[in-house]
C-alpha cells in the first residue's frame, strides 16, 4: 500500500456512452497512510438525466442547471486525480470512460494511473454477488440511504480495494454532504421546465 491510491465514483445522466457526469467524488490515500483526502464536485451536464438515473442519484434537472461545467473544473480535477498510481472504482471501465471523455472534451489527456476494478476483483474471487451493494454487504458495509452518493460509493470502492489486498478497512465517521462547489438553485418554476440554454 505504498502507492498513491485514488478511489473514484461518478453519477451520470444515464448509461449510454455519450451520457454526462452529474457528480464526481474521489478519495486519495497517500503513501499508505490512513488520512483520506476527499474531492467531491457536481456539474451541469448540459442534458437532463434519464428517469432511471435520477432514481439512483436524486440530482434533479433544475438543480444541475446552476452548477459548474466539468470544463470549468477540468484543470484542477486533472491535477488532483493525476497524482494517482492506482485508480480504484467499482466497474472501473464505466467510471473511467466518463471521466476521460470529459477530460478529452476539455482538452486534457486521459488519466495514466493503473486501474483496479473492484467489480472484476469480486468476480475473480468467486463472490456470488458482485454488485457494489453485494460486495459491501460481504465486508460489513452498508449504505446510509437508498440513493447512491458518489463520495460514499468511492469510500466503498476504496475499502473493497483494501479488503482484496488484506489491509484493514477504513472508518470515516462523517456525513458525506453536498459537493464543495454546489450552488443553491433559485426556486423551481411551476410546470414543465424551459429548455436548457
Amino acid at each position: 500500500m505504498s502507492r498513491t491510491v485514488v478511489a473514484i465514483d461518478v453519477e451520470t445522466t444515464g448509461l449510454r456512452r455519450y451520457d454526462r457526469i452529474v457528480t464526481l467524488a474521489a478519495l486519495c490515500l497517500m503513501d499508505g497512510q490512513d488520512d483520506v483526502e476527499l474531492l467531491h464536485r457536481c456539474f451541469d451536464p448540459r442534458k437532463d438525466s434519464e428517469p432511471e438515473a435520477y432514481a439512483i442519484h436524486g440530482w434533479d434537472d433544475w438543480s444541475t442547471r446552476f452548477q459548474d461545467l466539468f470544463a470549468d473544473q477540468a484543470s484542477e480535477l486533472h491535477a488532483w486525480l493525476g497524482r494517482a498510481d492506482v485508480v480504484v472504482a467499482h466497474n472501473a471501465a464505466f467510471d473511467l470512460h466518463y471521466v476521460n471523455r470529459e477530460f478529452r472534451k476539455a482538452g486534457f489527456p486521459p488519466l495514466q494511473a493503473t486501474p483496479f476494478c473492484t467489480l472484476e476483483a469480486a468476480r475473480a474471487a468467486g463472490w456470488p454477488r458482485a454488485t457494489l451493494d453485494g460486495c459491501c454487504e460481504r465486508i460489513g458495509l452498508r449504505r446510509a440511504a437508498e440513493r447512491h452518493h458518489a463520495a460514499e460509493d468511492a469510500f466503498f470502492a476504496l475499502n473493497l480495494y483494501r479488503h482484496h489486498h488484506g489491509v484493514p478497512l477504513l472508518t470515516i465517521h462523517q456525513p458525506w454532504g453536498l459537493p464543495t462547489n454546489y450552488r443553491q438553485p433559485p426556486p423551481r418554476p411551476e410546470g414543465e421546465l424551459p429548455r436548457r440554454a
